[in-house]
């Protein structure tokens, strides 16, 4: 049995004050079981040298793992200037975490393989039962996409991965960390593995089938993230040619959703974050070259319907247990200023259980189906 306990505060200024609410909030003196590890959300504004976070996790005695978020509570605790503190304790289950080298000297791939390595060593021969990457969101800093961490861990680990991005309340999530033991790291994966003999479940929903457009178009010129070209043509001439784009108006693209079939019997959704200064079409994570795309809908009904079309389908089976859920950023920003929303859809099914969720720079989920783990955009895991 892992249980869960919760904290929250939004109070970044008074950082003694912050930290002894969050203590108090957690209780760990009569709530620690055998083993813990907290895991953290956060505003940046929590993660400063001697801040709230640091000074938190000095006074924790297990490790901490998480990232900045642009919203982040669970049950009647929910916001955005905000620190949310989720510590999971267990007699049975272990948790082991580590931190990679930055990129300056290594590539995504092997980033991951050390970190990968690292908590392999720890673990020996225990059973792995799920993997947590903290994903750093470096697609405008430098070019590396969330996905290639997850192509690493697919190569790497046999357990599913389960995990977030980065955000921040920036449009291009730049200002976005991961946090592992009191310290922010720009461009470092953090990794946790729970180790037990116990089978976590996981469930996703996206778009609903209505908000898909059923006309497909084609890249015929792409790298990475970046879109050049769709049907041979620029990719902003083919959006301004459907509607979707308004060059006096350089945002009316910002977070569409593009619905791209892989091949294989599935899909991934990929948010619009940004055009570069070529005219290119910068996306939340890779896209697949020569892929086959539709254009999708996200409002504020579709979050909420969703969410609870998501809640419907795992409601048995999470049972009394408790829940992490990780959500797009771009969801919450379609719910302007409702954007308690899809968290009040949560409380309203999960009365009595205990739950966090964060709404991230990219969504990590097990596709059963392929036996992969991918990053998605739009999504509630």
């Amino acid at each position: 049995m892992i249980k869960m306990l919760n904290a929250f505060s939004e109070d970044p200024d008074n950082i003694e004050d912050a930290v002894d609410d969050l203590l108090a909030q957690l209780d760990i003196k009569h709530n620690l079981l055998k083993n813990s590890v907290a895991i953290v959300y956060c505003h940046i504004g929590f993660t400063d040298a001697e801040g709230v976070y640091e000074l938190l996790n000095s006074k924790l005695p297990f490790d901490t793992v998480g990232m900045t978020a642009v919203a982040m509570g669970g049950g009647d605790n929910f916001g955005q200037i905000a620190i949310s503190v989720s510590v999971l304790t267990s007699d049975d289950a272990e948790f082991f975490t580590t931190v990679s080298p930055s990129l300056e000297k290594y590539s995504a791939a092997e980033v991951t393989k050390i970190a990968v390595d690292n908590i392999t060593a720890a673990v020996g021969n225990k059973p792995v039962a799920m993997y947590y990457p903290f994903v750093p969101f470096d697609e405008v800093k430098i070019g590396v996409s969330p996905e290639e961490y997850i192509n690493a861990l697919n190569n790497l680990v046999t357990a599913p991965v389960f995990g977030g991005v980065a955000s921040s309340d920036e449009a291009d999530f730049f200002n976005s960390f991961t946090l592992h033991n009191g310290k922010r790291y720009i461009d470092s994966l953090v990794l946790f593995a729970a180790v037990g003999d116990f089978t976590p479940e996981f469930y996703t929903l996206s778009l609903t089938y209505e908000n898909i457009g059923k006309t497909k178009a084609n890249i015929t010129k792409s790298k990475g993230a970046a879109i050049f070209e769709v049907n041979d043509k620029p990719v902003l001439e083919y959006f301004t040619e459907i509607g979707l784009y308004d060059s006096t108006d350089p945002l009316s693209l910002l977070m569409t959703p593009l619905v791209f079939y892989m091949g294989d019997g599935t899909s991934v959704v990929r948010s619009v974050l940004t055009i570069a200064e070529d005219g290119a079409l910068i996306l939340a994570s890779s896209v697949p070259e020569n892929g086959e795309f539709c254009v999708g809908l996200i409002h504020h009904q579709g979050v909420i319907d969703s969410a609870q079309e998501l809640l419907t389908k795992s409601l048995k089976s999470i049972g009394d247990r408790a829940a992490l859920f990780v959500s797009c950023a771009g969801r919450l920003w379609v719910l302007g200023t409702d954007f308690g929303a899809e968290r009040e859809v949560i409380n309203a099914n999960l009365k009595n259980n205990k739950y966090n969720i964060a709404y991230a720079g990219g969504e990590v989920y097990p596709e059963k189906s392929i036996g992969l783990s991918r990053v998605q955009n739009e999504t509630l895991i």
